[in-house]
């Protein structure tokens, strides 16, 4: 077993022999496509130190793109997408979490993102989609299916995929998806392109100061797009869903009516709701809901267990790893992936 991620496994160089070694036999295809697979994302990576490299001077390298493998294909890879204005260290945590159950896991590096903030003002809808494809690319070497998932404009990044790419995605994993805006205003954002929102204390390499109004413009357009309404149902696969009742960015009773109006074979909500009496969220569906009390914690700590950067951590991780470890043994068995006859 071993993992392209660094200072924790053997890296890339390794992959070779790992896979000479692997103990089992797979299709001729699988054995192609595995190596290729991780061939397309040293690229990705190569690519992106380079941008960071030159973009940041070497500032937001604990941002960049990661890659854990167990050396062989499983049956179902993992594909993670980050949150606008950071970067896929906001899903280590819950990918080394999967690693550990046996999935192979990717987090690429989102266009305009870990690299230096005015690289925002100048990605499109257009280069996020090619994000998509690229992450595909990888995760179908590494895993007969796909999951997709990720956190605020990943999550709708992972919901496009799952619609650009229904005979490959398997399940959804959603972290607080920027699916519906609460606020109406966010349109406002394609009228001036070039400024920002939403400044933070200070710069950490993990995530920018500020968000391009540029780059909510083009998540606009993405949920647009995709035209999500509780009443329509569209995905028809296992989904689970991680939200707070704190959320200032996203309508998260929307998003649990979107989840239940879709006719999926299995779903599980978890949400971190205000204390009672004050919370208002509603459950039509109860036995798929796991509410959690807790105080308040925003939109992009969900998915962090520790944060060495900023504050933006989840003290209750733990019971939203619980939950999403159950949920992903009951729908998707890890697993080598099997051979064809």
């Amino acid at each position: 077993m071993f993992s392209m991620e660094r200072n924790r496994r053997p890296l890339i160089p390794l992959f070779v022999l790992g896979f000479l070694l692997c103990p089992f036999k797979v299709d001729a295809e699988s054995q192609t496509s595995y190596p290729k697979a991780l061939q397309t994302f040293q690229n990705h990576l190569q690519s992106k130190q380079r941008e960071v490299d030159q973009r940041s001077g070497g500032f937001r390298k604990p941002g960049l793109p990661f890659l854990l493998t167990h050396g062989h294909p499983t049956r179902y890879c993992v594909l993670l997408f980050h949150g606008l204005s950071d970067s896929p260290y906001f899903m280590r945590d819950i990918a080394e979490s999967l690693f550990q159950q046996g999935y192979n896991v990717v987090a690429p590096l989102i266009s305009g993102n870990g690299t230096k903030l005015s690289d925002l003002e100048k990605i499109s809808l257009s280069d996020w989609r090619m994000d998509e494809t690229l992450g595909m690319r990888i995760a179908s070497g590494l895993g007969e299916k796909v999951i997709a998932g990720g956190l605020s404009a990943g999550g709708a990044l992972s919901v496009d995929t799952a619609r650009r790419f229904p005979e490959k995605v398997e399940g959804l994993l959603l972290f607080s998806p920027a699916l519906c805006f609460q606020k109406k205003t966010t349109c406002l954002s394609c009228w001036y392109k070039g400024g920002y929102v939403a400044g933070k204390t200070k710069d950490v390499p993990i995530r920018y100061q500020k968000i391009s109004n540029n780059g909510v413009c083009q998540l606009y357009h993405l949920v647009q797009e995709l035209d999500l309404a509780p009443e329509k149902s569209q995905y028809q696969v296992p989904l689970f869903a991680a939200l707070t009742e704190y959320d200032d960015v996203i309508k998260v009773q929307w998003t649990i009516d979107w989840i239940e109006g879709q006719n999926s074979p299995d779903h599980l909500i978890l949400a971190y709701a205000k204390h009672p009496p004050e919370s208002e969220l509603t459950f039509p569906n109860k036995d798929r809901a796991i509410v959690i009390p807790a105080d308040e914690i925003c939109h992009a700590q969900i998915t962090r267990k520790t944060n060495e950067y900023n504050n933006e951590w989840n003290p209750w991780f733990g019971e939203m790893e619980k939950a999403l470890m159950g949920f992903m043994r009951k729908n998707f068995y890890p697993g080598k992936k099997e051979n064809k006859k």
